[in-house]
């Protein structure tokens, strides 16, 4: 069976006398945002026509870098140079391109207007891989500099019946949460790569100055950053933070086929990945279709 085919045995789980699987979908308050979802995929599926293939035919063991936002990019910078791969997602495009290094790959899914001027100018040499919600002028702006072969469009799952129908049939729609670095992990699994070198992603602050990001963020979340104790260590985390790297390293486990690595000396989650002890989970589905 494909390592990432959902298949259930035993009995179904049944919800409303059907049955069910477990999978993890994106809840977002659409009214807090002013953001019409179904306004922007829509717009988007215009704008681009290529659309993400899922290929894991070749296993990929290259070691290959995936770049966060976090505040430890500024120690670990100049490692992320030395690989031939590089995916970012949010601020981490800019920040190396800042330095001189140039994304092989950028994920984004954030729909809000903020991230045309946080994400820097568009690079020659990356290709962006673009949820369907993003803010539709963000791909104006990619299209104004960038041939559309560079602009690669994916999908969200979203259990909201609207948004739903504006997806396209046949389509992959990639599960997960409300933070987008652990669906650019998904999405590089999905291409085959199996060998990842995690930059950025901390689930924490930086000890001497609180800095929760690499860079300024201009839409930071408002979670009151608090003291964590962890393996004898003093570290200032932010509850949702936990909650997310508590969640990629079960998410890891799942994908037992993926070597992968944490960086950055000042990371909760190297630490909490580095005295981990896998786990054997049931796998979930990387991906959903709508049929």
């Amino acid at each position: 069976m494909p390592a990432n085919v959902y298949s259930m045995t035993g009995p179904p789980n049944v919800v409303d006398g059907q049955p069910a699987l477990r999978s993890v979908a994106t809840v977002i308050d659409w009214e807090h945002l002013h953001i019409d979802p179904v306004t922007q995929i829509e717009a988007n599926l215009v704008q681009v026509k290529q659309r993400f293939k899922i290929d894991e035919s070749v296993a990929k063991d290259e070691p290959i870098a995936l770049c966060a936002y976090g505040h430890t990019l500024h120690e670990t910078w100049p490692q992320i140079a030395e690989f031939k791969t590089i995916f970012t997602c949010s601020g981490a495009h800019k920040f190396l391109l800042e330095r001189g290094i140039k994304p092989t790959f950028h994920v984004e899914s954030d729909p809000q207007p903020h991230k045309k001027t946080m994400l820097g100018p568009p690079c020659q040499d990356t290709r962006y891989m673009l949820a369907s919600i993003v803010d539709p002028a963000y791909i104006e702006l990619l299209l104004s500099v960038l041939p559309a072969s560079q602009l690669t469009l994916w999908h969200i799952l979203f259990y909201e019946t609207p948004i739903l129908q504006a997806l396209p049939v046949g389509e992959p729609l990639i599960t997960g949460g409300d933070t987008v670095g652990p669906r650019m992990v998904k999405l590089a699994k999905l291409m085959g790569y199996r060998n990842m070198h995690f930059f950025g992603f901390d689930a924490c602050a930086d000890p001497q100055t609180n800095q929760t990001h690499a860079d300024v963020h201009p839409k930071p979340k408002t979670f009151k950053l608090e003291p964590y104790e962890f393996h004898g260590k003093r570290w200032i985390v932010r509850e949702d933070w936990m909650f997310h790297a508590t969640t990629m390293i079960a998410d890891l486990d799942r994908m037992p086929e993926v070597k992968y690595k944490f960086h950055g000396q000042h990371s909760l989650l190297r630490e909490m990945a580095e005295t981990h002890v896998p786990v054997k989970r049931a796998r979930l589905p990387l991906f959903m279709e709508k049929a």
